[in-house]
């Protein structure tokens, strides 16, 4: 079913315009409740009753996928933990002073953490690149892999969007750590080895958070014993 915040007008849907003759729509473009059913019967040749919409108790967003994925992020190389922020001051006061091969050593040990626990690291585009964030060249993040990253981002994009955060079920928390897994993948490649450490870490531990497992303790340990 179509979110009706979809702007269904707007330039990347006009494949859907056959669909839309005879519709009515707002002035602004989005499409409503009763409108979405409509474009869904059209679109799938399904027809709905009264008794099939009374049923419904849930629905499925589907988000597109990235056309591209953006650079990885590029925030100041802090981290904010507010249930150990005294941990979190000290790790990213090692980081900062760590040199750049140190630095993506951590940054593959976060990614292996939060893929691990997420169910992901037998993924044969995720088993290759593990191995490659630590060297001083990371992997370019291309063909499956990349494939899997824009699956992933898309999945919790759309789950956000559908939940706004509230209540996740078991499933949705599912889609939001290994979101977040695949995110801190991505984030190890940033060619600045700083960057990469400081924003792999970030979202490991927002990973790991979803299933109650704290990275920090493991980082802090990984950093000790290098």
């Amino acid at each position: 079913m179509f979110d009706e915040t979809v702007e269904l007008t707007a330039p990347p849907n006009a494949a859907l315009a056959p669909f839309l003759r005879g519709l009515r729509l707002p002035a602004d473009g989005l499409l409503g409740i009763s409108g979405g059913l409509a474009l869904a019967e059209r679109i799938t040749g399904a027809r709905l009753t009264g008794r099939d919409v009374k049923a419904m108790t849930s629905y499925h967003l589907v988000a597109p996928l990235l056309a591209e994925l953006p650079a990885p992020g590029s925030s100041a190389p802090t981290l904010e933990w507010e249930d150990d922020q005294a941990r979190a001051y000290r790790i990213a006061a090692q980081l900062r002073d760590a040199p750049p091969a140190l630095q993506r050593k951590v940054a593959a040990f976060a990614v292996q953490e939060s893929v691990t626990r997420a169910g992901l690291a037998s993924r044969p585009p995720v088993k290759a690149a593990l191995p490659r964030l630590s060297a001083a060249r990371p992997p370019a993040v291309r063909g499956q892999l990349e494939l899997q990253v824009r699956q992933a981002l898309a999945n919790e994009s759309a789950l956000w969007m559908r939940t706004g955060g509230d209540d996740p079920s078991a499933a949705d928390r599912r889609i939001q750590q290994r979101g977040r897994a695949m995110d801190a993948l991505y984030q190890a490649t940033n060619q600045d080895p700083e960057l990469a450490a400081f924003n792999a870490v970030r979202t490991a531990h927002r990973s790991l958070d979803i299933i109650g497992a704290d990275l920090a303790p493991r980082i802090e340990a990984y950093l000790q014993e290098d």
